[in-house]
């Protein structure tokens, strides 16, 4: 019995190899199993450090069979410009992720869902009504005041001589922001539990970017082998609680006095001119999901990770300090109108999203057939854009693992932005498809960051350079909390504007 086995796996295996050896038209890639494909080169593993190493081996352009999910990998600016630009429509919709569908009320969402009628009416939302410049600028007052609150408990701990933990730091500040942003209402201000439902947002990200087998193989759609399922459905009713409880209270209150309006104010006054058939509370529920993950996680995660990358390069650490005292002056704290003439710090934060860039690999699929070059793509594939391995790409940037700053400053790549037109930077994706938010969260990092270097010496305790250990998954944080003992760098009396707070 045994053997008789053997020999039809034998028999399967060589089928499934003649199978694929005639299929000219597909891109080359690592050679798959029979039924799991190449899913056994990623399941518990960095994928997104083993799909740049085969993509060197295999080319910029890379099959990999995903169970039964046929996927093409695109590693390179020129090949990333093809799916985001030249056929945008054709491969701007979102796989079905099991996960996903159910955390985001069946993909009522901007981030995960399919490309539809209906995401698209979302997505044209978004971008008139949430995330305008004018919109963004009424929340000025919003991201200093918070960040000035940041300071201030940092403050605190450094005359302590405490050592912090700057992931909480940041984490608490974009939490503060993204939250005061999507409802002002008094009731949300309590930060302790605010956190407790980062946390879930957190988990919620990590299972949405998570493989899960019943993704990629049919048969385990029935069975709930990897308890994600069970899981996705607990934090569900979690953040349904949460944000439905945002929603009513919405409508229970009055806008407070002198109060801005709200993301759930603007999403509310739509649906009350629309109808809920246009949107729904769940489509706001999933929309203001969306804007708490990405907003939060992202911004928090990509400050971490500068101020890491500075404390390691103490150069750059003393030009960024540097060139803020010389615009700002060492006797008031930085301001927004600042920024823009903060061009090393807006370099450090292009260089800290090329290294880490918050969404490593980008996942699209096609709605139809599609030839590319000599190779065809028959509706349904899975279209990875590689933006970790587009990043550290040696005949793009010099060295490429280096974390410099001045490459965009006086060098041929200065002039390139993340705005997803230069395709061999887009930490935020391009096209139909890319970030939203995209403005809202480098403001939130670049002001938060200037804070931080100018008011504070940054030192690692015990001189322990810190690491740069990384998880991966629908992000790319930091494995380790960044741990630093803070001293202040101002005179007593310039921080006065907080120590009133």
């Amino acid at each position: 019995m045994n053997l008789f086995a053997a020999a039809a796996f034998l028999v399967i295996g060589l089928v499934y190899w003649f199978v694929n050896r005639q299929r000219p038209s597909t891109p080359p890639g690592p050679w798959k199993l029979p039924v799991v494909g190449n899913l056994h080169q990623l399941l518990g593993k960095q994928p997104h450090r083993v799909i740049t190493e085969l993509s060197k081996k295999y080319g910029h352009l890379m099959s990999l069979r995903l169970g039964s999910v046929q996927a093409v990998v695109a590693s390179s600016s020129q090949t990333a410009k093809i799916f985001l630009q030249t056929h945008d429509v054709i491969f701007s919709s979102r796989p079905e992720v099991a996960n996903a569908k159910l955390l985001t009320y069946g993909f009522s969402d901007i981030m995960w869902a399919p490309y539809s009628q209906q995401w698209r009416e979302l997505r044209k939302l978004s971008v008139l009504e949430l995330f305008t410049a004018k919109r963004l600028e009424s929340f000025q007052g919003i991201r200093r005041d918070e960040t000035l609150n940041m300071i201030h408990r940092l403050l605190k701990l450094a005359r302590e001589k405490k050592v912090v933990n700057f992931r909480d730091a940041a984490t608490e500040l974009s939490w503060s922001i993204i939250g005061t942003m999507v409802s002002n209402r008094q009731e949300f201000v309590n930060l302790e539990e605010g956190l407790k439902v980062k946390s879930s947002l957190d988990r919620a990200l990590q299972l949405a970017g998570a493989f899960n087998l019943a993704d990629y193989i049919p048969f385990f759609r029935a069975f709930d082998v990897q308890g994600f399922r069970q899981q996705s459905q607990i934090l569900h009713e979690q953040l349904d609680f949460f944000f439905q409880g945002l929603v009513d209270s919405h409508r229970r209150q009055e806008r407070p006095p002198n109060a801005s309006e709200d993301f759930i104010d603007v999403l509310l006054s739509i649906q009350k001119q629309n109808g809920v058939e246009y949107v729904s509370d769940d489509t706001i529920k999933a929309t203001i999901q969306d804007i708490f993950a990405a907003g939060t996680d992202t911004s928090s995660m990509t400050l971490e990770w500068a101020l890491t990358e500075l404390v390691r390069h103490p150069r750059s650490l003393q030009k960024a300090q540097d060139e803020i005292s010389f615009i700002v002056g060492n006797d008031r704290m930085v301001s927004e109108a600042d920024i823009p003439k903060l061009q090393f710090l807006q370099a450090v934060v292009k260089e800290t999203l090329r290294l880490h860039p918050p969404g490593p690999l980008l996942q699209h699929q096609s709605m139809e057939d599609c030839k590319v070059g000599p190779y065809s793509f028959p509706a349904g594939t899975r279209v990875i854009i590689n933006v970790y391995g587009i990043s550290r790409d040696p005949s793009l940037w010099e060295q490429p693992l280096e974390f410099d700053p001045w490459r965009f400053l006086d060098k041929p790549t200065a002039s390139i932005d993340m705005k997803g037109q230069h395709f061999e930077f887009i930490p935020f994706g391009s096209g139909r498809r890319i970030c939203p938010g995209l403005a809202m969260g480098v403001r939130t990092v670049e002001l938060a960051l200037a804070q931080s270097l100018h008011c504070f010496h940054w030192h690692s305790p015990d001189d322990r350079v810190p690491d740069i250990e990384e998880v991966c998954g629908m992000t790319l944080p930091k494995k380790n909390p960044l741990l630093l003992a803070p001293s202040p760098r101002l005179a007593d009396a310039v921080y006065g504007e907080i120590q009133r707070m």
